[in-house]
């Protein structure tokens, strides 16, 4: 999409993604802070809603402002902020349970977000031939219900109480 769409050079493709980068860890260096403040499953939940709200704005980039530069790259941002916020916290519930074994859990933790992203790019690849609006989609859909599983296991949680 940044090579053949908007002109990017490798280099500065190669830039962008350190730009990403920075922007994940500057979005999980928050976490802590914000567990600590709203209490970990709400803090989850604020960062679930920021890739809802990012996916939602990917979408309309492609759709309605035809692949722009600026809508494109917003929608992204504010997609992997989320990302950055949700993403250690959901590690951090995932693996404390398993204290003892704690090498396996993470191992298979990774192997399932992989096999997530697979079936993702999969997914992806079959409802468009447009790279971006394939991805937009899968974004628009797996957010969401990420953030329904989310609200479910917190019910479960509740109640096991």
């Amino acid at each position: 999409m940044f090579l053949e769409h908007f002109g990017f050079s490798p280099v500065a493709l190669g830039l962008l993604f350190a730009a990403v980068v920075v922007l994940v860890f500057g979005a999980s260096m928050l976490a802590p802070g914000l567990s600590a403040w709203l209490g970990f499953y709400r803090a989850t939940l604020v960062g679930l809603g920021f890739t809802v709200m990012g996916a939602v704005a990917l979408l309309l980039a492609v759709l309605v402002a035809r692949n722009a530069f600026l809508p494109f790259v917003s929608g992204a941002a504010i997609f992997l902020s989320g990302v950055g916020v949700a993403s250690p916290l959901s590690s951090a519930a995932a693996l404390s349970p398993f204290g003892d074994k704690a090498g396996a859990a993470a191992a298979l933790f990774g192997f399932a977000q992989m096999a997530g992203a697979a079936c993702g790019a999969l997914l992806a690849a079959v409802l468009s031939s447009d790279p971006a609006l394939g991805l937009a989609i899968v974004l628009a859909l797996a957010s969401p219900l990420a953030m329904v599983l989310h609200g479910w296991d917190g019910r479960l949680s509740a109640a096991r109480a």
